[in-house]
């Protein structure tokens, strides 16, 4: 299932009409512990490369990655309730860090780097909500169960928001970068 642009979990009419769907990580997962970091590479590497497109579907608010997307990186999923889902960027983020910690290689996470900045701000501007009191939740959003819908603070949701703003602070600070950024996400 690997092609020219990534490797998703079904790249078939079968399976999402022949779509990138975002579970792209389990597939890294995979090549990444098999010793592949050559073909592991061109996840991240897609994701990259989709940057400007999900740049735009975030109107300048970070990088929205389309939940089920075309070579280009639009969203191409059917209509329905999974496309609120946002713990996408979280595996995108794991695994473009991971990618890193795996290879050491310093130039790609500089190359990568955006990506991974942009998840981030495209999460504190999508779900991130701050209530009267000041505290802080999470919008309501489609869990990966996919048939509860709207969930506030859900566990994936929680979990892939906090790490990929980890992540994000790591990346920065190994790379000298947005340091008035770092204790903002670490916060």
């Amino acid at each position: 299932n690997s092609g020219q642009w990534s490797s998703s979990c079904g790249i078939l009419a079968s399976n999402w009409e022949g779509r990138f769907l975002h579970d792209e990580m389990f597939v890294f997962f995979g090549l990444i512990s098999a010793n592949h970091p050559d073909l592991a590479r061109k996840i991240p590497n897609w994701r990259w490369l989709t940057y400007d497109v999900a740049v735009q579907r975030s109107r300048g608010n970070g990088t929205y990655y389309a939940w089920e997307s075309t070579e280009e990186g639009n969203e191409s999923s059917p209509i329905g309730q999974w496309v609120d889902e946002r713990y996408i960027h979280g595996e995108i983020s794991e695994h473009t860090w991971r990618y890193y910690l795996y290879t050491g290689d310093k130039a790609s996470l500089e190359q990568f780097y955006p990506v991974l900045k942009g998840n981030v701000e495209w999460l504190i501007y999508d779900i991130l909500k701050y209530n009267p009191d000041g505290s802080i939740r999470l919008r309501a959003l489609v869990p990966p169960v996919e048939h509860v819908y709207p969930a506030e603070n859900c566990n994936y949701s929680v979990c892939a928001f906090a790490r990929s703003l980890q992540i994000a602070a790591r990346a920065a600070t190994i790379l000298g970068r947005d340091p008035d950024k770092v204790n903002e996400w670490l916060e």
